[in-house]
């Protein structure tokens, strides 16, 4: 026989964090009862129970009130405080999940834990966070358990890079685009203006500058950015070798009315483009390796059109004007 339900105690006030006691009748009608009144009360947020925090936690409003009318014992638990700030939240990326089903019954199941405070599935974006006391490898082995694979996705952070050798506001996007396709790379912003390109990451900063210069740009670590002093004229090959074609495309220019030979012309023509066409055509062929096409490569077809049906005069006049614009 059940005992029944002894509701006559008066309990003392307390507006911390408390747990209840003296029901010992056997049945869910304490509990029950216990919670509804809690969930009339003004100012209470109905909580749940969690495998890591056992007992009830609730804020510091007086409730007392509520309690006393069914009249249990509120006894103090100062142990839920220190447990409390032993939990941590740890994100995870996962593969292999196929369905959102799937994704709840892993949250479920990881759920079920001891030490799991909370489990939260993202099936869109392959993520999981949780928050435990439990050791991480315990949550690891549970996933590979049920089939799929996890591993820890630390915190992104931002890094701020200096690129060089980028001619236009393509060159930036495709380059942000490639970043973005590296595994642990969250976001890439590239100011073309400023040379500068953001990237928050967890991947490590090796693996990004490998990428920019495999995108044929120059990367740099904006910290580590030494103050180079003015450079002149003939340092700068780029702007020297501008200069040049546009010289030798004036030349070649005046040279076609002085009834020189074809060939000269042509000569000189083509030493303007392969000068002024340079770093075009380095940018074109890394973007070409990368199968990702842009301003670069379609020039370089271009020229290679013009020269194909022996338009040297136009192909060299644009390459200079594009070499020139950069």
């Amino acid at each position: 026989m059940k005992k029944a339900c002894d509701h006559s105690y008066q309990h003392p006030h307390t507006d911390d964090q408390t747990a209840h006691g003296g029901c010992d009748c056997g049945s869910s009608c304490c509990g029950d009862s216990t919670v509804a009144k809690l969930a009339d009360t003004p100012g209470l947020v109905p909580g749940k129970r969690s495998n890591a925090l056992p007992g009830f936690t609730l804020g510091k409003i007086n409730y007392t009130s509520a309690l006393s009318k069914q009249s249990f014992e509120l006894a103090q638990v100062p142990q839920i405080t220190s447990l409390a700030n032993q939990l941590q939240k740890s994100q995870f990326r996962l593969r292999g999940l196929d369905c959102a089903d799937c994704a709840a019954k892993l949250e479920k199941r990881v759920q079920a834990l001891p030490g799991v405070a909370e489990v939260r599935v993202n099936f869109g974006a392959a993520k999981m966070t949780v928050s435990h006391s439990v050791d991480l490898a315990v949550i690891l082995d549970t996933v590979k358990a049920a089939g799929y694979q996890a591993e820890l996705d630390s915190q992104p952070k931002a890094t701020v890079f200096r690129v060089s050798g980028m001619d236009c506001a393509d060159c930036a996007a495709k380059l942000e685009k490639k970043l973005l396709a590296l595994p642990g790379v969250a976001e890439a912003k590239i100011n073309f203006g400023a040379g500068k390109l953001t990237v928050k990451h967890s991947a490590s900063v090796e693996s990004i500058l490998k990428a920019i210069e495999a995108a044929g740009y120059q990367g740099q670590l904006a910290n580590e950015v030494r103050k180079q002093p003015q450079r002149n004229f003939f340092g700068d090959s780029k702007l020297l070798l501008t200069a040049i074609s546009g010289i030798l495309v004036a030349g070649g220019f005046v040279l076609s009315y002085l009834n020189l030979p074809e060939y000269l012309v042509t000569t000189i023509y083509l030493a303007a483009i392969l000068s002024g066409g340079f770093y075009t055509a380095k940018s074109g062929w890394y973007s070409l390796k990368s199968l990702s096409l842009d301003m670069n490569f379609l020039m370089m077809v271009a020229v290679i059109g013009a020269a194909a049906i022996g338009e040297w005069a136009e192909g060299a006049t644009v390459v200079f004007l594009f070499a020139l614009g950069n």
